[in-house]
This record gives structure tokens, C-alpha cells and sequence, in this order.
């Protein structure tokens, strides 16, 4: 086992975050998707597999970092830049699909279709590169820390900016609501969703010391959290957030 001996502060925590960040997301997607049996809604899988496809995003640095330390080798970069980009679009799709069905039923159909198509045309382009010109997606610096380049960044500001939007769309309804429980879970998606937007846009636009990144990679696991609680606020947590409210 060679341990964290040749890394470098921000490969440390890039393995460390990135780890925590898929292993969380996973347990909340898969939480998200087992509600389906006791709610029968199917907005509720695809609420958890938006989660769980994003998170794909991080297994590159995740895998990497496991790699390294025990066998002193790193994932192969041609994988790498497809879990890191590869399923970005199906977290999209997942996600417009579950807001328009709990939103906006009527409209479900012709943006999951634009969505898809913007995504389809992403993905040709982004396998072309991967195998002709990789060098063109992204830059690696040390072992595996991976920053993008525009093409990948510009899908991703779209992202961002549906997530945000459609967002606060999201929770501006749960906002007019009398029930106060209601109420609650939409601050804590509106958290989530303001949590993850700062989150992917800083780590994008700004290369961060490691405790810069440290902190970014932080709010991302809270973003994560509050995704959760907005979904299903537990009763005890409800029950203590209300009791103060009125106090």
C-alpha cells in the first residue's frame, strides 16, 4: 500500500471529497428511489437517479485516489473523462423530467424532448473529443486532479443554470403553502439548490488552493443533505423546526 506519500494537497482532497461526495449521493439517491414503493410516484426515482447519475461526475477522482494509494496507479484517463462527463446530461434529464411532472404535468413531455435532444448532441460531440482530442476537454494537473475546458463547461453552466432556475421555480410554490412542515422543505430545497449552484460554479470558474476546495467540495455535500431534507423532512426534524418557529 503506498498511502498518500507523492500526492499533493489537493489531490488529497480532491480523493478524500470526491469520495464522500459519491458514496452520500448515493445513499440519498437510493433513499429518494425506495420511497417510490410507499408513494408510488415515479418522479421520486428519477428525483433520486438525477442525484445518483451526478454524482458519477466525481467517481473519476474517487476511483483514482482508491487506486492510488493501494496499488500506486490512477485510473485510465479515457474512463476517467467519461464517468466525469458522460452522465451529466441524464442527471438533467432526470431532473426536468421530475420537476415538470410534480410542476408542470402539461409541459413534461416537449422539454424532457428538448432536453434530451440538447443532450444527445452534447454527447456526440463529447465522445468524438474523448477519443480524437481529449486534451481538448479538460487539463489534468498532478495525478488526477481534472479541471474542464469550455465545451464541457458550457453544458455544465447550462446545468447549472436549469437546476437554479427551475429551482427556485420549485420552491416558490411550496412557499405559498399554510402548511408549515411544506414550507420548511422548500427553504431546505432552495438551500440545495443555491448550495450546489455556488458549489459547481466557483469549483469551475476559480482553480482553489486545497482549503479552498476543501470548503467548495463542503457545500456540495451540504447541498446534498438539504436535497434530501427537502424531499422527505423527517418528522422529528419537522416537529423541532416548527416548535422553534413559534417560539
Amino acid at each position: 500500500m503506498v498511502g498518500f506519500e507523492g500526492l499533493t494537497d489537493i489531490e488529497i482532497v480532491v480523493g478524500i471529497f470526491d469520495s464522500l461526495i459519491v458514496i452520500i449521493s448515493l445513499i440519498i439517491g437510493l433513499k429518494l428511489i425506495s420511497k417510490y414503493f410507499s408513494h408510488k410516484e415515479i418522479a421520486l426515482v428519477t428525483v433520486g437517479l438525477a442525484m445518483i447519475f451526478f454524482s458519477l461526475g466525481f467517481t473519476g477522482g474517487m476511483v483514482s485516489f482508491i487506486l492510488y494509494i493501494i496499488f500506486d496507479t490512477t485510473l485510465d484517463r479515457t474512463i476517467f473523462l467519461i464517468l466525469a462527463s458522460a452522465f451529466a446530461p441524464l442527471a438533467l434529464i432526470c431532473w426536468i423530467y421530475s420537476f415538470c411532472t410534480l410542476l408542470y404535468p402539461r409541459l413534461t413531455k416537449i422539454m424532457v424532448s428538448i432536453y434530451i435532444i440538447i443532450s444527445v448532441i452534447y454527447e456526440i460531440f463529447l465522445f468524438i473529443l474523448i477519443f480524437t482530442s481529449p486534451g481538448s476537454l479538460g487539463t489534468f494537473y498532478g495525478t488526477y486532479y481534472f479541471r474542464p475546458k469550455p465545451f464541457p463547461l458550457i453544458f455544465y453552466s447550462f446545468g447549472v443554470a436549469t437546476l437554479l432556475i427551475t429551482g427556485i421555480l420549485f420552491t416558490k410554490e411550496s412557499f405559498k403553502s399554510n402548511d408549515k412542515r411544506l414550507r420548511w422543505r422548500g427553504k431546505f430545497l432552495l438551500l440545495a439548490f443555491i448550495s450546489i449552484t455556488i458549489s459547481m460554479a466557483i469549483e469551475g470558474l476559480i482553480y482553489l488552493p486545497a482549503y479552498g476546495l476543501a470548503l467548495v467540495r463542503v457545500i456540495h455535500i451540504a447541498g446534498a443533505f438539504e436535497y434530501y431534507m427537502g424531499f422527505f423532512l423527517p418528522e422529528k426534524v419537522a416537529k423541532l423546526l416548527i416548535k422553534e418557529e413559534l417560539t
